[in-house]
């Protein structure tokens, strides 16, 4: 069986730096440190979760004509962050589980 480590906070930032193409060196760094303990396809997971969500939101305002996020089809940081967190505590909470 070959394992794999957790990538460190420059590799997790190089890996949503691909998907999150939009976002500054900064940005990416804040999302990269709220990311630790994560594997390189959980991030991808709560990327394209946070791309999906931001996708339904913007679909939702242009069919009822509110304009609050006009111009932005991308996601922005804040989507990231509550993502990663969101999947931060799924995680915790099935490894809890897993050890009950």
């Amino acid at each position: 069986m070959i394992t794999f480590g957790l990538p460190d906070q420059q590799s997790r930032q190089a890996i949503i730096a691909q998907y999150a193409k939009q976002l500054t060196e900064p940005e990416l760094k804040e999302v990269a440190r709220v990311t630790e303990g994560m594997s390189g396809r959980d991030i991808r997971d709560f990327c394209q979760q946070a791309e999906r969500s931001w996708a339904s939101k913007v679909i939702r305002e242009e069919e009822s004509k509110n304009e609050e996020h006009e111009g932005s089809l991308l996601p922005p940081l804040q989507e990231y962050i509550e993502k990663a967190i969101s999947r931060q505590k799924a995680l915790h909470s099935a490894a809890y589980q897993k050890k009950i």
